[in-house]
């Protein structure tokens, strides 16, 4: 895959051509004249990347809080952050275990929400506002189907 990485094309004829090899199995292969190849990998196993792999490509840190582009879903994960936050923090109901001194939630927010981390709310408001988007347009397509079938219809 060096050659790849390398951009070490050969020119047959109108095509660019390169040399892949993969264990004891080596073979050319066309290579589209707009290719880019994008490589993801999670920080917590960068360090086990070889350097030599890493150095041919720009590197660009991206979460998921990236992809909140606008103020209104920025806010609404930050308050949802902080709403998890405080009911992480909340004593338990004097009913659930029959005391009246209040104790945290073991383990803080994990002990409240299994698999919450840094990049929950965001994927969770984000995710929302796309299904949101998504109903909301097949609504409006249903919509303007029915309008245009009874505008069909009369005399």
């Amino acid at each position: 895959l060096f050659d790849m990485l390398n951009m070490g094309y050969t020119s047959v004829g109108a095509t660019l051509q390169c040399r892949i090899a993969l264990g004891d199995a080596d073979m050319t292969a066309p290579v589209h004249e707009n290719f880019r190849c994008i490589v993801l990998q999670s920080a917590s196993g960068l360090s086990q990347v070889d350097a030599a792999f890493l150095n041919r490509f720009e590197k660009h840190c991206v979460d998921i809080s990236d992809l909140v582009q606008t103020q209104v879903l920025r806010d609404a994960s930050n308050m949802l952050g902080a709403r998890v936050q405080a009911a992480a923090s909340l004593p338990p109901s004097q009913a659930a275990n029959g005391s009246s001194e209040g104790q945290m939630i073991p383990g803080g927010v994990p002990g409240l929400f299994l698999a919450w981390g840094p990049e929950a709310a965001p994927s969770l408001v984000l995710h929302l506002h796309q299904s949101s988007t998504a109903m909301n347009s097949a609504a409006a397509a249903s919509s303007g189907q029915s309008y245009a079938k009874a505008a069909a219809l009369k005399p």
